[in-house]
């Protein structure tokens, strides 16, 4: 009878997460509390940050963006998500965006998505940049400074862009949280 019960409040306690969505359960995740969720409702993508990074929707480059709760903007991973008037491919939004927001940075690297990669996101394509910017500083310092951008389609003209940014320092201290918010996006059905 014990075990019963156990089971029972285990298999409403499942259902609420599932029903909420604040749990931090999604398609590819299990339950965690100390996460905090940003779903856009318009174009349904979701991603995740850790409760210790704040969040700041509707800023002017980005429907939301984190950062860590002791930092400034020196650090942040940002989301955006847009459609476009006719089809368009990742490679084609991210030639764009070399062109323009990264026009000037040193291209580090470019890596396509596998169909794991957008089965998992939800999307049908994927393609990921890496960027390096030197920049005098206004203490005659020249610091490095890092940018990576995952671009992602769906349908063929929804574009979602997740993009993390951080001076050398800060990026070495959170690249592995940057890394997991940023692999945290997917779309959902």
């Amino acid at each position: 009878m014990r075990i019963i019960i156990v089971i029972i409040i285990n298999l409403l306690i499942i259902t609420f997460a599932q029903s909420n969505p604040y749990s931090g359960l999604n398609k590819n995740r299990s339950v965690s509390l100390d996460i905090t969720v940003y779903t856009d409702n318009k174009y349904n993508g979701v991603i995740e940050a850790p409760v210790t990074w704040n969040m700041e929707k509707a800023t002017q480059d980005y429907r939301v963006m984190f950062y860590p709760v002791s930092e400034n903007y020196d650090v942040y991973v940002g989301f955006t998500a847009y459609e476009t008037a006719g089809f368009v491919t990742a490679n084609e939004i991210y030639l764009y965006r070399a062109g323009t927001k990264w026009d000037m940075w040193h291209l580090l690297g470019v890596k396509y998505g596998d169909e794991k990669q957008n089965f998992l996101a939800g999307v049908d394509e994927t393609l990921s940049a890496i960027y390096l910017k030197a920049e005098m500083d206004d203490n005659n310092e020249i610091p490095n400074i890092y940018a990576a951008e995952d671009i992602y389609i769906k349908d063929l003209n929804r574009v979602y862009i997740v993009t993390a940014y951080a001076y050398e320092s800060e990026w070495l201290k959170y690249k592995n949280t940057i890394k997991k918010i940023m692999k945290s996006f997917y779309v959902k059905d």
